[in-house]
């Protein structure tokens, strides 16, 4: 799940993206709020999310989250090109993470067993608490109020050790975002409620369709039709032989 902004007539919004492997659903809403959060994924949401780590997610407690590391990765930069006291914990910390992307590739290219991953990785793990145990009483107080929050938040950096379905990344959501950007570059957002919501349609029934190698054009043809002869619309959710289990 990510978000990126939006501009609706003069008013700033965020358009969100939620998405599975199979389906993918957008929403132009007020910016990145946690009743938002809640109306995608909605209240009774029994995943896991993998999002960054906005005040928008705490709901989600630690066992239905999993914090993006590519986030996490551009956070400790950002301590690094400010300086200060949290600018050398930073370095190493980048240096942790580079290991962590390594073995994730190396077990989803199957040249490394995932078993092998989980003990090498206990070595990250300790070595990333310390780092982040150094930032958090440190006088740069932005840095360290991230590093509290990480500490606090332990839990949910490492859901996908115990789950190997989980991503530690969102960004299979950030290249569907893609599109939208480049999308909101073009024409500077949408100039009514009712544009928002033309878009949320064809992005959330574009990218679906996509994201499960169907065609676009026959499945709004066939929506049409529907329309006009008062039937029922085509469904976006995948068949069995894409796998239900992907999209749930």
């Amino acid at each position: 799940m990510d978000d990126t902004g939006w501009h609706e007539g003069t008013q700033r919004k965020a358009l969100w993206a939620a998405a599975t492997g199979l389906v993918a659903v957008f929403l132009i809403a007020e910016g990145r709020r946690k009743r938002v959060a809640q109306e995608i994924l909605g209240k009774g949401f029994q995943g896991i999310a993998v999002t960054d780590r906005a005040r928008a997610h705490w709901w989600l407690g630690m066992e239905r989250w999993q914090l993006c590391w590519s986030h996490l990765q551009r956070n400790f930069q950002s301590w690094v090109d400010r300086g200060g006291e949290a600018c050398e914990p930073g370095k190493h910390l980048l240096e942790y993470t580079a290991p962590l992307f390594r073995l994730l590739r190396w077990v989803r290219d199957g040249t490394l067993q995932r078993g092998t991953m989980q003990r090498r990785m206990d070595e990250v793990r300790q070595h990333v608490r310390e780092l982040l145990e150094q930032v958090q009483v440190c006088a740069d107080e932005t840095a360290a109020r991230s590093a509290s929050e990480l500490l606090e938040f332990w839990k949910a950096l490492w859901t996908f050790m115990q789950r190997e379905d989980v991503p530690a990344t969102n960004n299979h959501d950030e290249r569907l975002l893609r599109h939208a950007v480049c999308m909101r570059k073009v024409s500077f957002g949408t100039k009514s409620p009712e544009g928002s919501r033309f878009i949320e349609r064809a992005l959330s029934t574009v990218t679906t369709l996509r994201l499960q190698n169907r065609p676009v054009l026959p499945f709004l043809t066939r929506a049409v039709e529907a329309w006009l002869h008062g039937q029922s619309a085509p469904s976006l959710l995948p068949s069995p032989a894409l796998g239900l289990s992907a999209a749930a």
